[in-house]
């Protein structure tokens, strides 16, 4: 489950395709597409995070067609409408909290605990062969509260602060990103086709996401590197202009 107030749906599909480039097959569920293996179909609803049962429609498809792992966007609006309730997490993977959707929650304190519920959800799930690991952003002020719920492993990523996946030089270029970042597997380098300083953050959320599914630093630097965003999302437009 991906969760934040920016960031989710590149992070979702990021995870998403280097899970699939590792040659495991995966389903992934965000506010753009909904991913079966290579089949993408678009997300009409305009949700970010479906309805329960639809939910639960999408996991089954996704099973029956061999997928092995999903990733879902999760929402701040469907943790609180118990949308995700029965999905049976293992990672919750946390972007940023900022200040949002506060016609809804009325409260920054009411958002930040519908995003921190992800945490409960996936510590309480059903046990499968991933230990139950809450990804957080060590430069976020939300990091000192989710640090303090209860779950079995951490894993922490940043730019700016000490982390377990921690980017130690971060470079644009004309081509994208360049990352040289240090992880719990080793050092890792990362050209990314993405622009934009918070990619590289969304880069290191899905790469420590990777570290708690068991997949190695190649797996996890040639799905990255493969990756090439979220349609409509910061897209490069190069028509020959300047």
């Amino acid at each position: 489950g991906v969760t934040g107030t920016d960031g989710k749906t590149t992070t979702t599909t990021m995870i998403q395709q280097m899970l699939q480039s590792s040659g495991r097959k995966a389903g992934s569920m965000s506010t753009v597409d909904i991913r079966v293996g290579d089949r993408v179909d678009l997300n009409d609803s305009r949700q970010t995070t479906l309805e329960a049962l639809e939910i639960q429609q999408q996991l089954a498809q996704m099973r029956d067609s061999g997928v092995r792992y999903a990733v879902i966007e999760t929402s701040s609006h469907g943790l609180a409408l118990q949308r995700v309730v029965a999905v049976d997490y293992d990672v919750a993977v946390f972007t940023n909290i900022a200040h949002e959707h506060l016609d809804f929650h009325k409260t920054v304190e009411a958002y930040r605990e519908a995003k921190a519920s992800l945490i409960d959800l996936t510590a309480a799930s059903a046990v499968k062969e991933v230990t139950k690991t809450a990804v957080l952003n060590r430069d976020d002020p939300s990091f000192a509260f989710l640090v303090n719920r209860s779950i079995p492993r951490r894993l922490t990523y940043g730019i700016q602060l000490d982390a377990d996946l921690k980017a130690n030089k971060l470079e644009a270029t004309a081509d994208g990103l360049e990352i040289d970042a240090t992880t719990p597997l080793g050092p890792l380098t990362l050209r990314l086709k993405l622009s934009g300083r918070w990619n590289a953050s969304n880069a290191l959320a899905a790469a420590a996401t990777g570290v708690a599914l068991g997949l190695t630093l190649e797996e996890i630097r040639v799905g990255l590197e493969h990756y090439s965003g979220v349609s409509g999302r910061m897209e490069r437009v190069d028509l020959g202009q300047p």
